[in-house]
Order: structure tokens, then C-alpha cells, then sequence
């Protein structure tokens, strides 16, 4: 049997609030979007999820360890995050390092594609 999640987080990293989707399935995906300064909105949330998913790219990771999710009272839920945010921000989580180790991998593709390109630039003049 297989299972699949998904899931929201939106954070606000100043100037910009940030959301961030982490797809549980075979593999372990995040996907990074970049919202507006103002706090989002539920309905512009929902909608952006209806209608515009196609745009999102889901970088996989290599992280395997799955994520059990038990039943949490809500008030608890709410004390934890209140927590997190107090002591230390939400920095550093599995999604936003999977999210900067894609963000290093597309960089160092460009890098190889310019020096290839620029080598064969250098080649047709000779």
C-alpha cells in the first residue's frame, strides 16, 4: 500500500512570505514559492492551488526517512509552533535544506553550461 501526503507551510522570510510544499510518496519532494509581502490569504491560497499547481517544480531529495503523522491535539499543535517560532524561527527545516541543495544543483549546471559554452565560443574563433 501506498501513501501519499502533502504538505503547506507558509513562513515569512522578510521582505516575503514564503510557502513551501513537501510531497511524501515514494520519494521526498519540496517545491518553493515566493508569495507576496502582505500576509496570504486562504482564498488566494486555495485558488493558486486549484489552478495554477502546474507551475510549481518539486525538486527530489535524497532524504528517505518517511514521516509518521499521529493524531496531535490542536491546542498542543499550537503551543509547539509557538514554541519553534519564539525560540529559534523556523529555519533550517528538512524542506527549506532540500530547497537550497536544488537551488546549488541548478547552479552548478549553469556553471558548466556557460564554461561549455564559452569554450566553444573560444574554439570557433580560433
Amino acid at each position: 500500500m501506498c501513501s501519499n501526503s502533502l504538505t503547506l507551510t507558509i513562513i515569512f522570510e522578510p521582505p516575503f512570505y514564503k510557502a513551501i510544499f513537501e510531497s511524501h510518496s515514494r520519494s521526498y519532494s519540496v517545491a518553493n514559492l515566493n508569495l507576496d509581502t502582505t500576509e496570504p490569504r486562504i482564498q488566494n491560497i486555495y485558488e493558486f492551488i486549484l489552478h495554477h499547481w502546474n507551475r510549481l517544480n518539486f525538486f527530489e531529495t535524497k532524504f528517505t526517512n518517511r514521516i509518521t503523522h499521529k493524531k496531535i491535539n490542536p491546542k498542543r499543535l499550537q503551543r509547539l509552533a509557538k514554541q519553534q517560532v519564539l525560540n529559534n524561527g523556523i529555519s533550517g527545516t528538512k524542506a527549506q535544506q532540500a530547497i537550497q541543495l536544488a537551488r546549488e544543483d541548478s547552479k552548478n549546471t549553469r556553471k558548466k553550461k556557460k564554461s561549455i559554452e564559452k569554450r566553444n565560443i573560444k574554439q570557433q574563433k580560433i
